[in-house]
C-alpha cells in the first residue's frame, strides 16, 4: 500500500486455514516500511461482516525504521455459532509519519481496506454429499458456484468424474456405490438441449 509521501504494506496471517462456527481465532499482523522514513502504528482494526460497520481496535504503538518490518500485534475474536460459510473482513491501521525536516510526527489519514478478503467457517461434523449434475465445461460453469455453497454448509462433495474417476463401463455401478456411501444425493439439472416442439430447454 502507498500513502502520502510514505511507502508500506500491512501483511496479516490467521493461525487457522478454516474455522468452525462458535470456534475461535487469532489474526496477527505486521508492516513493513518500504520508503525512506520512520512510520509510528498507533493501532490496527479487524472488521467481520456480522459487525456491520464496527470493527476490532487494538493499539500497538510500534514505531518501524526504514526498510525494516516490524511485528504490531494480534488480535483475537470469536465466530458466532451461527456463521457458516465465507465470512468477508476488512483491516486498517493509524499511521504517523516522521517529518525529519520539520522533526514532529504528521498523522496520515486512517487506511482501511475494502471488505473483500475473507475466512472459512466450516461446521462439523462433516456429510458427505453426492451430487448428481453434468461434468461438460458449460454445465460446471453453473453447477460449480452451487457446489461451492454445498461445501460452505459443511459437506464433502462426490461427483464421479470430478473427484472420483470410474472405469466408462462401469460408471452405473460406481454412481451407485457412491450415493450409498454419501449422506445425501442433491441433483443440480442444467439445460442440455432444446425441445424441438415446445423450443423449451430440457434437463
Amino acid at each position: 500500500m502507498i500513502r502520502g509521501m510514505s511507502q508500506w504494506m500491512l501483511r496479516w496471517n490467521y493461525n487457522l486455514g478454516t474455522y468452525t462456527p462458535g470456534s475461535q481465532g487469532i489474526c496477527s499482523f505486521w508492516l513493513e516500511n518500504t520508503g525512506d522514513t520512520y512510520l509510528y502504528v498507533s493501532g490496527v482494526y479487524l472488521g467481520f461482516d456480522w459487525q456491520g460497520e464496527k470493527a476490532f481496535y487494538r493499539e500497538c504503538g510500534r514505531q518501524i525504521k526504514p526498510k525494516s518490518n516490524v511485528y504490531l500485534t494480534s488480535m483475537q475474536f470469536d465466530i458466532p455459532r451461527t456463521r457458516s460459510g465465507t465470512i468477508l473482513y476488512l483491516t486498517g491501521i493509524d499511521l504517523q509519519e516522521y517529518d525529519a525536516l520539520n522533526q514532529k510526527w504528521n498523522k496520515i489519514p486512517t487506511w482501511r481496506s475494502d471488505r473483500k478478503y475473507f475466512i472459512k467457517s466450516i461446521p462439523t461434523p462433516y456429510f458427505r454429499a453426492f451430487i448428481s449434475r453434468g461434468i461438460r465445461p458449460e454445465d460446471k460453469v453453473v453447477s460449480d458456484p452451487i457446489v461451492e455453497m454445498i461445501k460452505d454448509w459443511g459437506f464433502k462433495t462426490v461427483t464421479v468424474g470430478i473427484e472420483t474417476i470410474a472405469d466408462r463401463n462401469l460408471i452405473d455401478e460406481a454412481i451407485k456405490n457412491e450415493i450409498k456411501r454419501s449422506d445425501c444425493l442433491i441433483a443440480v439439472a442444467t439445460g442440455r438441449y432444446i425441445d424441438a416442439v415446445s423450443g423449451v430447454w430440457r434437463t
